[in-house]
């Protein structure tokens, strides 16, 4: 990264005959081309410019099969979402708009959590209420390696909230917390996280009746 060159994997794969221990080689499984993901938008997001990543087809494990094969549906699902992570992340656009959003509440169904991703800044969400804890969160559709996540608040916002990131929508891990949230757009910036779910989870109100978001935007 230093002499500004650009970065070239070749040949990576899963793995072959004998890559374990064990001999014999990985069962089917999805866990390196997510591991790989996550390693170069890592590195991505500190200016490595990579050219090109070539996926061998090697095959693996005890069966001798490769992942084009279709016997192992796993490691094959694995690489498809390597593929959009990558483009994601070069193209470092928002993955969330136009994605199926859910909340906790909604004042009614005018002011939806779907408006958080539609692109407009003139619609919003509005929980039922401001009080407790409310949330709403976002479904990419697939996993992908998140570098920022903008949040474009309304006239009532969260003082105190999480951003929580999960791969199936109910076991969280927290990414970003702040106690001293501010209101109008909130730029949280250097997350390295890997998940499907995003979750903005207000515990403290800062102004206004209600929680009341205006986009919910995320960044590879």
């Amino acid at each position: 990264m230093s002499q500004s060159k650009r970065f070239g994997l070749s040949e990576t794969g899963t793995g072959n005959e004998g890559a374990v221990t064990q001999g014999g080689g990985p069962v089917d499984e999805g866990d390196y081309p997510l591991y790989l993901a996550e390693r170069l938008s890592a590195a991505a997001a500190q200016g490595l410019q990579i050219e090109f990543v070539d996926v061998w087809a090697q095959p693996t494990g005890t069966d001798r099969l490769d992942f084009l094969s279709g016997s192992r549906p796993l490691e094959a699902k694995a690489w498809r979402e390597f593929g959009v992570i990558m483009a994601g992340m070069t193209a470092r656009q928002n993955v969330a708009i136009g994605k199926v959003v859910t909340a906790s509440t909604s004042y009614n169904t005018t002011l939806a959590p779907a408006n958080t991703t539609d692109g407009k800044s003139t619609t919003r969400w509005s929980s039922k209420d401001g009080s407790g804890t409310q949330w709403i969160r976002v479904d990419l559709g697939q996993r992908y390696t998140l570098s920022r996540v903008r949040l474009q608040w309304d006239a009532g916002y969260a003082s105190t909230y999480k951003l929580q990131i999960s791969n199936d929508g109910s076991n969280w891990t927290d990414i970003h917390s702040t106690a001293t949230g501010d209101g109008a757009t909130d730029e949280v910036v250097g997350l390295n996280a890997l998940g499907r779910y995003v979750r903005l989870l207000c515990t403290g109100r800062g102004a206004g009746w209600t929680y009341s978001l205006r986009e919910m935007e995320v960044y590879p």
